[in-house]
């Protein structure tokens, strides 16, 4: 069993813009763990603790929780950058959350405001991105709605960490009343 390099994963995730690996990295310092890149990462992460025999509470499996959560932070900042100012990275993301007709917005600050009218899960966002199949995520038409999807798939992103590019950090908003699910909402 390795352990998940938080510098290894920044350098290459900062080497390899557009290909981000640090997911693939996390999993990969599990030697005996064969990761499926094509499956959601949270359920490879719940697939790996089964796997590790982690349970609730455990000192090692908490550790790599952290780790992985850190991963989804790093392989965000890899995936679209941590630039505000770069219209092809705004575009992607209002893409990927169904926003038609992306290419006909001319600014940054068009784009946010449209993706701040939607209400999707960041996980699925990367997760979307990583199989790179021209996928759309589940949008939700209210935060109570998310806040289901979100407890559901277990699919929750760290609303706050210290990689976090200044990108990221304007996408996450504090969703109302879901600060104890540390989840969030673009």
């Amino acid at each position: 069993m390795g352990r998940f390099s938080r510098k290894r994963a920044k350098k290459e995730a900062h080497t390899k813009l557009g290909k981000a690996r640090p997911l693939e990295t996390f999993f990969s310092s599990y030697t005996d763990f064969a990761f499926n890149p094509e499956a959601p990462s949270r359920l490879e992460f719940r697939r790996l603790s089964k796997e590790q025999g982690w349970k609730r509470g455990d000192a090692v499996g908490e550790a790599a929780w952290q780790d992985f959560r850190s991963a989804l932070v790093l392989e965000f900042n890899a995936r679209f950058g941590t630039e505000l100012k770069d219209l092809l990275t705004w575009q992607t993301l209002c893409a990927i959350v169904g926003i038609e007709e992306v290419n006909k917005i001319a600014d940054c600050e068009a784009c946010e405001k449209l993706l701040k009218s939607r209400l999707f899960n960041l996980v699925d966002v990367i997760d979307t991105h990583r199989r790179s199949k021209g996928e759309v995520v589940q949008t939700f038409a209210s935060a109570e709605a998310l806040k289901e999807h979100t407890k559901k798939t277990a699919a929750f992103f760290p609303h706050y960490h210290v990689a976090a590019g200044s990108l990221l950090k304007r996408v996450l908003r504090k969703p109302p009343s879901m600060e104890s699910l540390n989840t969030t909402n673009g």
